[in-house]
């Protein structure tokens, strides 16, 4: 019998400790503790939400926090998309789901808003409940086909297009958002451990817009509308890991998939996982990471699993239209860069530092394995928020659907994104360009 425990709060807590300038870290125990008595109160009573986006803020925000009360006073709203549906073990709604993630915790539907007091409350599209709740920050959503917009202040009325990348990138902002308003509400409650002036990193922004292309810097208004029903070339994916499988889940959320992917992962999913697996319940602990994929091949959609190393399997003769890689290990990354592949498109994350890169064979161009070396080389449990984790995968999949529909710019694509996740909008946290190889890479030297 499969049984949880505080390990699904495992790397959150780990994060929260490294990832601003404390005085002095907090305890485990005393994060463990705030986490239970931080109280999110997430209102889906807008119906012109996609109901895929309130279910990515649920799923995001149930994996580290223990305390969520969803309100709608429509019984439509708390309903699971498909994709959710073939995780779960038996029919329900988004509070069904929580608990299948997380069995100890406190969720609960309700469809009126009552005379509780909030820690966080997180206001999808309209606002017509707002002057009736009580919470000590109120975080506003929008989302337009592309971007998002994530507001602290009740901003005017505005037509929203939620069925895009946008919403999706919403939702992953306000998981972001969640973790700096619980990490504020520690320094208020024990200023012992934080810095007087507020760590800069979780300062809360009055209002941010960010684009589901590279955060910032660029305007989405040249990117296309796209298709319900997308090819995708042939497909590797190597890692079964949480930045591949957030890309994989956005991928098979948005759109009808045709097309063939392989998956390679030697792995079993463990607890401390649930934190940042977007399509795993308590019940696939112990699981192989690659079934993840497996169980969404559908009679369009060919998924081949390979649960071994990637060296073990790897053979520098093989070729494929497009890679998606999330693996740290840089002797994989090397091998990977030496394959024959149309696209490559890369993700790694470390702490709130965020990498997305696409690789084409060009060898003037930086391959997988110049990038950021050293971060790779380090045996340390990686401290990983699963927003962040989302964040990276949406990005890769954003790529990995516009060259599968063939966008024009290309070159826009092959950019290399470095961002702090905490505070991509602010001036030097976000960029964006073009890399070159390292001099010391094993791959052009052999070319």
């Amino acid at each position: 019998m499969i049984s949880i425990t505080n390990d699904i709060f495992d790397r959150t807590i780990r994060f929260i400790q490294r990832s601003v300038r404390w005085k002095k870290p907090p305890t485990r125990e005393l994060i463990l503790e705030e986490l239970w008595r931080f109280k999110i109160l997430v209102v889906m009573d807008d119906l012109s939400v996609a109901s895929t986006v309130k279910f990515d803020l649920v799923n995001l925000l149930c994996r580290a926090f223990p305390n969520l009360t969803l309100l709608s006073t429509n019984e439509h709203g708390l309903l699971l998309p498909s994709i959710a549906q073939q995780s779960i073990s038996r029919d329900g709604n988004m509070t069904a789901w929580a608990y299948q993630v997380q069995p100890l915790g406190h969720f609960q539907s309700s469809d009126r808003v009552g005379n509780w007091t909030y820690d966080l409350a997180i206001i999808l599209g309209s606002r017509k409940l707002t002057n009736l709740i009580s919470a000590t920050e109120s975080l506003f959503l929008d989302a337009s086909y592309w971007d998002a917009a994530v507001s602290y202040e009740e901003p005017g009325t505005a037509e929203s297009d939620w069925n895009g990348f946008g919403g999706r990138l919403s939702a992953t902002m306000a998981g972001i958002e969640t973790i700096k308003s619980f990490i504020r509400k520690i320094g208020r409650t024990f200023p012992e451990y934080l810095n007087n002036n507020t760590a800069f990193d979780i300062q809360s922004q009055i209002r941010a817009n960010y684009s589901a292309l590279n955060l910032a810097g660029y305007s989405c208004t040249a990117l296309p509308l796209l298709p319900k029903s997308i090819t995708i070339p042939d497909s590797l994916l190597v890692s079964g890991g949480a930045i591949t499988s957030s890309a994989f889940y956005y991928l098979l959320s948005m759109f009808d998939v045709s097309g063939a992917m392989t998956a390679v992962d030697p792995k079993l999913i463990d607890e401390p996982d649930l934190n940042r697996y977007l399509l795993t319940t308590l019940a696939d602990v112990g699981k192989p990471k690659v079934d993840i994929f497996k169980r969404h091949e559908s009679s369009t959609l060919k998924i081949s699993t390979v649960p071994v190393k990637f060296q073990q399997w790897y053979d520098r003769s093989q070729s494929c239209d497009f890679v998606l890689a999330g693996v740290d290990h840089i002797q994989s990354r090397w091998d990977i860069g030496r394959m024959s592949f149309g696209y490559l498109v890369n993700g790694a994350t470390w702490l709130d530092t965020m990498t997305i890169s696409v690789h084409d064979n060009d060898p003037m161009k930086a391959c997988i394995g110049c990038l950021n070396v050293d971060a790779y080389q380090s045996n340390e449990i990686i401290p990983t928020y699963g927003p962040v984790s989302a964040l990276a995968g949406l990005l890769m999949a954003v790529r990995w659907v516009l060259l599968a529909t063939q966008f024009r710019d290309t070159e826009v694509l092959l950019k290399s994104l470095y961002s702090k996740s905490l505070q991509p909008a602010l001036k030097g946290n976000t960029d964006w360009s073009l890399r070159m190889p390292s001099p010391d890479c094993p791959i052009k030297r052999h070319q």
